[in-house]
């Protein structure tokens, strides 16, 4: 048995969480939905001797070992001597470590499928799930294949982001260390030459924050970084990161490049799950798993409910409005004319260039308003050391 932590919602929509012991994820799950719960999330939190569970594999590292696998299987490789091949070739230490105790498991009689299920989330819910479905129809290698594109377009996305966030995030910590130098070295400097001369405001204010700087600087500093941490303890309480997370889905700008990112990514991560033959309803609780946004995992455990009681997919979708309206008119074409597992790969493959995009929009208006901001800043305490100087050496004259 394994100790299971999970997130889940109740019959009236309450949100519910707690730990349970099951067999596996599947016993998990049922267990759950004959107590009338329903489940969007969950994770192992130990390993069946007692041990904690091990990291996960790096997101970076998924593409290479899906693609590998899935050329050593199209060649007739056996899945355990192809798990020997990736671990000993990979130059992550950990992947290898990882890659041999799943490959002891697969040697004592386990599918590829049924041992990474057992290594407490170390692997993603949906290559698990999707090993599975290629165990069972014979294409496990085209189906690592598969994944091996959809993971390499997952990390290609990812670092767009981190790249695109890159330069702003360094103009914003240029712009602040460029005003802390200017009001503790530069500003004290001239306060003596600007004593006994009458100030403008604005002046007086920053040589007042140049002396509290000097003073309660560092003081200054532990408590900003106490409040950071403070904020990220109270990010991790599930009541206020569901909240967080419905927020930002509302934001103006950031809001829609974010509803664009998930859309992507659900579309794709559903349709691999329902083409392969997933039932409609797993292939939304392996989706929901999937996904980065703690609000939209509860909303697709919402609509799982109303799938339940007959309802269609698209509609319930479009209540939660989670996802962009135009998707949402996708799956109703789907639904109605029996594709939907091809307009869904279709959809996902568009928005997440349409993610791309949107992402180089908002950078685009994003770089020049931080140039403009620091600007401001920095412009703003020169003038106001510069202009007393400047009508001081005016009345000399």
């Amino acid at each position: 048995m394994a100790r299971y932590r999970y997130k889940a919602l109740r019959m009236d929509g309450t949100c519910c969480a707690g730990t349970l012991e099951a067999a596996d994820e599947q016993s998990l799950l049922e267990m759950l939905h004959r107590r009338g719960i329903y489940c969007y999330e969950y994770r192992r939190t130990e390993a069946e001797n007692g041990r904690r569970t091990s990291s996960r594999v790096k997101s970076d590292a998924i593409p290479p070992f899906c693609r590998q696998m899935s050329t050593m299987l199209g060649a007739g490789v056996p899945v355990s001597r192809a798990l020997s091949v990736c671990g000993s070739s990979t130059r992550d230490r950990s992947l290898g470590r990882i890659l041999a105790r799943l490959n002891e498991t697969v040697q004592k009689g386990r599918t590829l499928s049924e041992a990474m299920a057992e290594m407490n989330g170390i692997f993603p819910g949906l290559l698990v799930h999707m090993a599975a479905m290629g165990e069972l129809n014979g294409s496990l290698d085209r189906v690592m294949a598969k994944m091996a594109d959809h993971y390499s377009r997952e990390a290609k996305l990812r670092k767009k982001i981190r790249s695109a966030m890159t330069y702003p995030a360094i103009l914003l910590v240029v712009t602040l260390a460029a005003t802390a130098f200017m009001l503790t070295a530069v500003l004290p400097r001239f306060a003596s030459l600007l004593s006994g001369t009458e100030l403008p405001a604005f002046t007086r204010f920053l040589l007042g924050t140049s002396a509290f700087l000097k003073i309660h600087g560092l003081h200054l500093l532990l408590a900003v970084l106490g409040l950071l941490g403070l904020g990220a303890w109270i990010l991790t309480i599930p009541a206020v990161r569901l909240e967080k997370d419905r927020l930002l889905l509302g934001l103006p700008v950031v809001g829609r490049l974010l509803k664009t990112v998930y859309t992507a990514q659900f579309a794709s991560s559903f349709s691999l799950l329902y083409a392969s033959g997933i039932s409609i309803l797993e292939s939304l609780d392996a989706a929901a798993a999937v996904m980065g946004n703690s609000y939209i995992r509860m909303c697709l455990g919402q609509v799982g409910m109303d799938l339940r009681k007959g309802e269609m997919l698209s509609q319930s979708l479009e209540r939660r409005r989670i996802f962009l309206p135009v998707f949402i008119s996708l799956v109703a074409a789907g639904e109605e004319s029996g594709a939907l597992e091809s307009i869904l790969a279709d959809a996902g493959i568009f928005y997440e260039s349409e993610s791309e995009r949107a992402l180089e929009q908002m950078v685009a208006l994003l770089e020049p308003c931080v140039m403009i901001v620091m600007a401001l800043v920095v412009g703003s305490i020169v003038i106001a050391v510069m202009m007393p100087i400047y009508t001081m050496y005016s009345h000399m004259l």
